[in-house]
């Protein structure tokens, strides 16, 4: 016996000595509660009053097996919702790549997709005036700005749980998600397409004045 599942037996043996109680809170509670006699559903009742979750290991959970837990209640202890979703948001921060010692996660990702849109919106601002032959702002432009700003501040209220760029990004997004409605209802109202909004005229060439030599031969 290793010295985890002794001291998982001595922590049994003293939560029996002070008398468990149907509401467990540790995953010791319940051990004892098994040692007891508790029924197993019980134990499982107890289980889903936890709300914080247990933080088993699986040489944890081989030794309250062998103190007597029931394998459906230590199966019900390492899913535990709480258990799940601390593994899920952990998943989501692991490392899956590190390019030139860069620690890339999934949450990274997110936010370098968000980075990208953002910053391609110019490069689509950029074509669209170019091609009209005027400062021009389409409804593509505002697209990605709030698709951007919505990813990006996915990342810094989720990811990474920073206020400063969550209000870097909040107002953004409310401006690209408001233009973008206001640009879908003037087409809808006026029947005209996006793609369908004519470029700038280009500048007529001017009259070439005629020699003077010409005009005095003219007059003879």
């Amino acid at each position: 016996m290793t010295l985890v599942q002794k001291m998982l037996l001595l922590g049994v043996l003293w939560a029996v000595a002070l008398g468990g109680s149907a509401h467990a809170e540790t995953a010791g509670e319940i051990a004892a509660l098994a040692h007891k006699g508790t029924p197993e559903q019980e134990l499982l009742q107890a289980v889903e009053r936890n709300e914080d979750g247990f933080a088993l290991t699986l040489e944890q959970a081989q030794a309250y097996r062998q103190a007597g837990v029931p394998e459906t209640v230590v199966l019900a202890m390492l899913r535990h919702p709480a258990v799940e979703k601390a593994s899920a948001e952990s998943a989501m921060h692991a490392e899956i790549w590190r390019p030139f010692g860069i620690k890339v996660t999934w949450w990274k990702v997110i936010g370098f997709v968000g980075v990208f849109l953002f910053t391609g919106r110019w490069f689509v601002q950029l074509y669209a005036s170019r091609k009209a032959g005027r400062p021009v702002m389409g409804r593509l432009f505002w697209l990605l700005s709030m698709c951007g700003s919505t990813l990006l501040l996915a990342y810094f209220v989720v990811g990474k749980n920073d206020s400063v760029g969550v209000l870097s990004n909040l107002f953004p997004c409310f401006v690209a998600a408001y233009n973008l409605y206001l640009d879908i209802r003037y087409h809808r109202a006026n029947g005209v397409r996006a793609e369908d909004v004519a470029p700038a005229r280009k500048a007529e060439p001017r009259a070439q004045p005629e020699p003077a030599g010409v005009e005095v031969a003219a007059g003879q």
